[in-house]
């Protein structure tokens, strides 16, 4: 399976037995097992990749990433800017619609006022 997939299988012989720290693999240490087993125990992470938030191992989807981001704000005493302006964006000014359509009213009125001049300006030519 290694040679159809073009891995080579001499390298990773090569790679197992500059890993043990002795010529027989059946009774020497192997230092990238230890090693792990060493990483899993001071952590208690037994998998990789992990995150820890204070020293506490993170158990959610790392995907998407908003999910790590809730959990590291709320990992905090106090909460730092960016969680804040995250959950609570800031709002620009705000816009009264009131004064809007109260503008757009007024220069209707004020276009049909001109309209009824105007119509009746060209009335009272014709019937002249």
């Amino acid at each position: 399976i290694m040679a159809k997939v073009g891995i080579d299988k001499a390298q990773i012989e090569d790679c197992m037995k500059q890993s043990f720290e002795g010529a027989n693999p059946n009774i020497d240490d192997n230092k990238i097992l230890r090693e792990e087993r060493e990483r899993y125990l001071k952590t208690g992470v037994p998998f990789y990749p992990s995150i820890q938030i204070n020293n506490v191992l993170y158990r959610g989807n790392l995907e998407p990433v908003e999910h790590v981001f809730d959990a590291l704000c709320a990992s905090f005493t106090h909460t730092p800017e960016i969680c804040v302006n995250y959950y609570n964006p800031p709002v620009g000014p705000k816009v009264d619609y009131w004064i809007i359509i109260l503008v757009v009213t007024v220069i209707l009125a004020i276009f049909l006022y001109c309209m009824i001049f105007v119509y009746k300006k060209i009335a009272v030519s014709y019937t002249h």
